[in-house]
């Protein structure tokens, strides 16, 4: 398995640096997962590993082996990008053999490869296809093997499903993901899509302006992003603004009074009189407070400005004050209290819940 080091990247579009002094560790065997904006630079960094596009500043390293003048065709990686590029003209086996007829394999380890290529991801009855008669999962399948198929030692992945309807990128991410973990190969996958990034990856990276912001496990940047930037854009969250008036009831709690007059508990560090921002997930918000009496509750008042059911969740839009609302989803609703628009609603979340995110000035 491969380890994937990029040490101090830059790399620069005229006087604009797309990449602006990356550094990353990608361990054997992992899916990791960049994700950021449109033009944040990581498809840039994508594809300066894949050897596509050289760096002014750092280097790229395979295990122990710098790959910095190391051309693309000689990194042995596999890549599937956003376009499918088959080759119209070759039948589905031709295209998955591509790669290996370009190594001067004999024709019967060729069949050998592209028939077990071509069973990893589902294609056993379609060898002799054409793409035109294919749907867009099976072309996007087709791609997947083709990069499979040569065994590579590291496979990059840029936006591969952004073509495929909600439907299909559920089942082929499920696919790729099956596939990886069974093949134990070491593999980076670009998405602007945070739900995506959330199921698939073991470490994800956020990036923006070629920076990158955090990285850590799905459930570490979901529930302790270290910035207003990874909050929203790794799920939805509410963030509201207040000052410490001083400790809470407890040794790690603090007195929060909010911008909008409520007094509220929160477990966060912080001193008298201090600015603080607190985000709050919309699951965490819920129509009455738990039953865990020992624990602090905290409220929020509001009128329901949406509701929007989507069958086990019912999301709702409270307006707080004239410039600040809120989301709120509610799990498993009793579905004869659900309000409607213009509703007075009460939601409550636990202290515990409450995530302190460093204080920015500006809108909310």
């Amino acid at each position: 398995m491969t380890r994937v080091r990029v040490e101090g990247i830059v790399k620069r579009f005229g006087d604009t640096p797309a990449i602006d002094g990356v550094s990353l560790d990608v361990r054997p065997g992992e899916m990791f997962t960049l994700v950021g904006p449109s033009g944040c630079g990581k498809t840039t960094l994508l594809r300066i590993i894949a050897g596509l596009l050289e760096q002014d500043v750092g280097s790229v390293l395979f295990n122990e082996d710098r790959m910095d003048d190391v051309p693309s065709y000689l990194r042995n990686i596999g890549v599937v990008f956003q376009n499918y590029a088959i080759f119209p003209h070759l039948s589905v086996g031709e295209n998955i053999a591509y790669g290996l007829k370009a190594r001067r394999l004999p024709q019967g380890q060729i069949a050998i490869k592209v028939a077990e290529a071509a069973r990893l991801v589902q294609l056993e009855g379609l060898i002799d296809r054409m793409p035109a008669q294919l749907s867009g999962g099976q072309q996007q399948r087709v791609v997947l093997a083709r990069a499979l198929t040569i065994e590579p030692r590291l496979l990059l992945m840029d936006e591969p499903l952004s073509n495929l309807d909600a439907k299909l990128r559920v089942q082929i991410r499920s696919l790729i993901r099956a596939l990886q973990r069974k093949l134990e190969i070491t593999t980076i996958y670009v998405t602007h899509d945070q739900e995506e990034a959330l199921a698939i990856s073991d470490t994800i990276a956020v990036m923006d302006r070629g920076h990158i912001l955090q990285v850590g496990k799905p459930w570490e940047l979901y529930l302790r992003p270290g910035s207003r930037f990874v909050a929203d854009f790794i799920g939805t969250m509410n963030v509201l603004r207040g000052k410490v008036e001083g400790p809470g009831r407890g040794p790690e709690e603090l007195t929060v009074v909010t911008d909008f007059g409520e007094r509220w508990l929160v477990r966060a560090a912080g001193s008298p009189g201090r600015p603080i921002s607190i985000g709050i997930r919309p699951e965490s918000l819920q129509l009455s407070p738990g039953a865990n009496a020992g624990e602090a509750w905290n409220s929020l008042k509001g009128t329901v400005s949406e509701v929007v059911y989507l069958g086990a969740v019912v999301r709702y839009q409270v307006k707080v004050t004239e410039d600040l609302a809120v989301t709120a989803e509610i799990h498993n609703p009793d579905f004869s209290a659900i309000c409607g628009v213009g509703d007075r609603l009460t939601v409550w979340f636990s202290a515990s819940r409450a995530v302190p995110l460093p204080h920015e000035t500006g809108p909310a």
